[in-house]
């Protein structure tokens, strides 16, 4: 056994030479490196050196409690499927795809606009966020002549590309992102984007935006829905416009 006890005493002045050398590095240099797997290490392990935690908040200036929803807010499906459903009444574009008149078709196209929102009367629950590059897609081209693909293209802000091709002479595409204000009693909820229908006959192009949702009674009371605001249906084939207006609810309006 004493043949070892020259290797272990080389063992042990190694260690404590490299102790001495880890030791004698200045801090700064280990902060700097936040991206190091050492940084990573004691962030996820909730170290209680403040240098290192100081610079995600510094980014990200949204508190970590915007998250913290009750489940019961949500429904059990996702945003991209959600998304998906506004084809739910897609026999007005099969309709307005054989049109010969742009005005009648205008009037199918705003018709499948409003559509989109006629189950926000019941349904309160907010969808789950997706993952960024989760997809959906939602084939239905032999009974109703149309595919639908929607992507997560952004996490934050969350962001959504949405792509249906239809056999029956039209194309629909739209990009979606939400911009939210919160007011106690109410959350309202503005979509930022814009909805593109094109079809082949006559090569009409039409655009449109989506109006705000507002929920009530967050806090306090059953929750309830309401959209307010304003589309504009623009025809950039003939310049024909087709204006909508939703008109908030309010106990003093006669509208």
């Amino acid at each position: 056994m004493f043949w070892l006890l020259p290797a272990l005493r080389s063992a042990s002045e190694q260690s404590s030479a490299q102790l001495q050398r880890a030791a004698a590095v200045p801090p700064t240099l280990c902060h700097g490196r936040s991206s190091s797997n050492v940084s990573g290490f004691n962030s996820e392990m909730g170290s209680d050196d403040q240098s290192l935690n100081e610079e995600p908040l510094a980014a990200n200036q949204e508190s970590p409690s915007q998250d913290l929803v009750p489940v019961n807010f949500n429904e059990p499906i996702s945003m991209l499927q959600r998304l998906s459903e506004d084809l739910e009444y897609h026999e007005l574009l099969d309709k307005a795809a054989m049109c010969q008149s742009s005005l009648e078709q205008l009037c199918y196209v705003a018709a499948f606009s409003v559509s989109s929102y006629s189950t926000t009367v019941h349904r309160t629950g907010k969808p789950f966020n997706p993952l960024l590059g989760e997809t959906y897609e939602l084939d239905r081209a032999r009974e109703s002549g149309y595919r639908s693909l929607c992507e997560q293209v952004s996490h934050h802000p969350p962001a959504a590309a949405h792509h249906v091709i239809s056999s029956r002479g039209w194309t629909l595409r739209q990009e979606i992102t939400v911009a939210s204000k919160f007011r106690g009693k109410y959350l309202s909820i503005m979509p930022l984007g814009t909805i593109h229908a094109i079809f082949e006959k006559g090569n009409h192009h039409y655009t449109w935006k989506k109006v705000t949702t507002t929920v009530h009674n967050i806090i306090v009371g059953k929750l309830w829905i309401d959209q307010s605001g304003e589309i504009d249906i623009v025809n950039h084939t003939t310049g024909d416009r087709c204006h909508l207006k939703f008109a908030p609810y309010s106990y003093f309006s006669r509208d």
